[in-house]
């Protein structure tokens, strides 16, 4: 069986999608569209955000990204920032590096190492970024599956006890997850959306 490999974010984008023919189009896009940094609209921001953890640089950095950013992306970006300083303020931050992590499942091959390690006011959180709320937005229901995910992924080296995380940046919301709270109904939800994944990308015309 050839390994069908793709990132975090395509299948979080497949399991939000509620109608069957939106999820096979995410499927058809993920499996003839090649990456290109310059279309991936969130790029930017996101490595900015890991540098100012990362490198401790002031919050303040976050505003030059905003200002470099094209015309397209201003409103949208200086948005963003705006509710991530929210969800930071008053917070004791210091970062830890998250080590790499996969998920797999009958040949499907996620990519999932977090974008960030973070203690947040003492307590460690490993950190996917979600940045879609204005076109998919993401409730506690839609966000189990890439949880369940994340927390179930196999990882280079144990992060230190931490809570699997995935914050809803412009709602300064952040669901979270423990290996307690997967329960076998979560897995086979997973394993039910990996599979119709899989049966729809092998059932497109090569």
């Amino acid at each position: 069986m050839d390994k069908i490999p793709i990132s975090f974010t395509q299948f979080m984008e497949f399991t939000t999608k509620q109608s069957g023919p939106a999820k096979v189009s995410t499927v058809r896009k993920v499996k003839y569209s090649e990456y290109s940094p310059a279309t991936d609209y969130w790029r930017d921001l996101r490595l900015a955000i890991r540098e100012v953890h990362e490198k401790n640089y002031s919050i303040d950095y976050l505003d030059h990204i905003v200002q470099k950013a094209n015309d397209k992306k201003k409103s949208n970006y200086a948005d963003t920032v705006e509710q991530y300083k929210k969800f930071i303020k008053n917070k004791h931050i210091e970062w830890f590096q998250p080590a790499d992590a996969h998920w797999s499942f009958n040949g499907l091959f996620v990519r999932s190492t977090p974008e960030l390690g973070l203690f947040i006011n003492g307590k460690p959180h490993l950190l996917k970024l979600y940045f879609k709320e204005r076109s998919e937005k993401l409730d506690k229901r839609k966000a189990a599956s890439p949880l369940t995910l994340m927390t179930t992924s196999d990882r280079a080296h144990n992060d230190q006890q931490a809570s699997i995380s995935l914050l809803n940046v412009m709602k300064c919301r952040m669901f979270e997850s423990t290996p307690s709270d997967v329960t076998s109904d979560r897995l086979l939800s997973l394993q039910g959306e990996a599979a119709h994944f899989i049966q729809i990308w092998n059932s497109l015309e090569s």
